[in-house]
């Protein structure tokens, strides 16, 4: 990632005068009808650290920074038992500390959302490993004392932390992969997930919370599980689920050829008719992922890539918003070795290309704008987003050529000035503040249409607001 001031646009402009004005492939129109006429925004994974001496005022200072930039709409944290329940009685009553060094650390990142107006979705891992004292006494989250120490968790952070940006729980993570045993018989993980998902009910009723808090739910992961987990949960709980939301992990064959959207469409149909929000609480590209290491390829501009393509698959499919695995590679580790994921790393402050398209990305789609449909042909896919008289397109260019492509479509915005920022190794730039600069300014509308020759394997993000 090369740094330069924003004079060089003077230059960068010369050049990209090469890639103007060519004739495109497809013509734009008005695309009428929004594909989502409220979408809820962007955000991330922002959990618990694994380790405290990952964790510092200095530290939380530099994350907010970022955080500011990326501007989350939502965010996900979530965290194990032990951090907060030290211990149980004789007779399995859960004993507390909630001032723990963790939990002081979930105070910081509440804190951050609470006064940036962001919402956030809490919960629990899980009933922790075999052998722990926390799962000797649990056992499983089919458990019902697995259901209080969580809801006593939900209500200490509601009612005497009074964080009111928490808004949803969830019951625990991935349970279409849980594999738990009782009297050595497996317990089939749906079952154990409406175990789980009665018991918090059931607790959550007995509650009186200060500010309303909701199940969001199933958390299931695997883009073969999800259609059949949603479809389940949506006939067997839907009375108590206040937004669905599920994972993905994906190849980026599957998203580099547009198949991307129609698996998820699958999962996303099967709640259409209940008329609440439809979340994605992960996501990420499967390929380069190495056990014990991460995503060995977070670093890449393809990684920007497969990223932007699923964001733009994602909304079309019927998604409200997105999250994104995940905001820091120093949150969480195996045998020490950082679980790198992150769109920064916050020790050594490494700015990773994924975390300014991210950014970009996350002002582009912002909780409250319109999204329109555009391009969508061969291996070319954009959308359109409307909000406050601003306008902006998001696209990207998986063909091994470049492609020209009109970004035209009508909207009330008068702005006559559009800032494009190309995401490839040679065509990004930032400030001294280490923030993203365009790669062209140029005086266009896109009432009138913007021509471009975008690059071969880039993304593209034009906007009519400069963002810093």
């Amino acid at each position: 990632m090369r740094k330069k001031l924003l004079t060089i646009i003077i230059t960068v402009t010369m050049f990209m005068t090469m890639i103007l004005g060519c004739n495109q492939e497809k013509e734009n129109t008005n695309y009428g009808e929004p594909v989502n006429s409220d979408f809820k925004g962007i955000g991330f994974e922002w959990d618990m650290y694994d380790s405290m001496d990952n964790w510092s005022s200095e530290i939380y200072t530099y994350l907010k920074g970022c955080a500011d930039d990326f501007k989350p709409s939502t965010i996900r944290v979530m965290f194990d038992i032990d951090k907060y329940c030290v211990s149980f009685s004789d007779n399995l009553m859960p004993i507390y500390d909630f001032e723990t060094e963790s939990m002081k650390n979930v105070y910081d990142i509440l804190q951050y959302c609470q006064d940036n107006d962001v919402n956030v979705a809490i919960g629990l891992w899980h009933a922790r490993h075999e052998g722990s004292y926390v799962n000797d006494a649990i056992h499983d989250e089919g458990n019902t004392l697995f259901a209080k120490v969580a809801v006593d968790m939900l209500a200490h952070i509601i009612n005497i932390k009074k964080y009111s940006c928490v808004k949803y729980l969830v019951p625990y993570n991935e349970p279409n992969y849980t594999r738990r045993r009782r009297n050595n018989v497996l317990i089939d993980p749906y079952t154990l997930w409406s175990e789980c998902m009665n018991n918090l009910i059931d607790e959550m009723s007995k509650r009186v919370f200060l500010s309303e808090v909701l199940i969001a739910a199933p958390d299931v992961s695997s883009m073969n599980d999800s259609a059949k987990w949603i479809e389940d949960s949506v006939k067997d709980f839907d009375n108590n689920i206040g937004v669905y939301q599920l994972h993905t992990y994906t190849s980026d064959y599957l998203v580099s050829t547009g198949g991307y959207r129609d698996r998820l469409n699958r999962a996303v149909s099967k709640a259409n008719d209940t008329g609440k929000q439809f979340w994605i609480y992960e996501s990420g590209i499967s390929d380069g992922i190495v056990s014990g290491q991460g995503q060995t390829k977070i670093k890449t501009y393809d990684y920007v890539l497969g990223m932007t393509d699923m964001t733009i698959q994602a909304v079309l499919a019927g998604v409200d918003g997105m999250l994104y695995w995940a905001l820091d590679s120093k949150m969480h580790q195996v045998n020490g070795v950082d679980s790198d994921f992150g769109m920064i790393n916050s020790q050594t402050k490494e700015l990773r290309p994924w975390y300014y398209s991210s950014t970009l990305i996350s002002r582009c789609l912002p909780k409250g704008c319109k999204i329109f449909q555009g391009e969508d042909y061969k291996n070319v896919r954009s959308i359109y987003s409307i909000n406050d008289k601003q306008t902006y397109a998001i696209g990207v260019n998986r063909e091994d050529e470049a492609k020209s492509i009109k970004f035209q479509i009508d909207s009330d915005t008068d702005a006559i000035k559009v800032y494009i920022y190309l995401l490839n190794e040679q065509d990004v730039f930032l400030n001294d503040n280490k923030q993203i600069i365009p790669s062209l300014i140029l005086d266009k509308s896109f009432k009138d249409g913007i021509e471009l020759t975008v690059p071969k394997q880039s993304s593209v993000i034009i906007s009519t607001e400069q963002f810093f």
